[in-house]
């Protein structure tokens, strides 16, 4: 049996592999560095149309798959999903959503720091 944090864990290295693989990587990671503190300050339905905005899709769908391995109730459209939310579920899903950002950070930063050689 997986704790929530397992499945997240699992599902965002897996989303963060998948970039690695296929290129634009440093782009990506700057991006997810500094998206929990968005979250944080601006709100999830800012953050995810700034994303949006920016053309970080692969950033989103990966946000996406990790919370969807985590029973969240959002449907396919993350943007949407917090955009037509009911406050109760709005900060709900906030939560989820920075415990999901936290999650690529962190390994973002893991296989950062394997690649140099060691952490920072």
């Amino acid at each position: 049996m997986l704790t929530n944090g397992q499945k997240m864990a699992r599902a965002a290295f897996t989303a963060v592999k998948k970039v690695c693989a296929g290129g634009k990587y440093e782009d990506y990671k700057r991006f997810a560095l500094s998206f929990p503190c968005l979250i944080h300050s601006c709100g999830l339905v800012q953050a995810a149309t700034f994303a949006d905005a920016k053309g970080q899709t692969k950033y989103l769908e990966g946000l996406q798959e990790v919370l969807q391995n985590v029973e969240t109730g959002c449907s396919d459209d993350l943007v949407a999903s917090a955009r037509e939310a009911d406050l109760k579920e709005y900060m709900r899903l906030s939560r989820r959503a920075l415990e999901a950002a936290a999650w690529i950070k962190r390994c973002c930063e893991s296989l950062d720091g394997a690649e140099n050689g060691g952490p920072r």
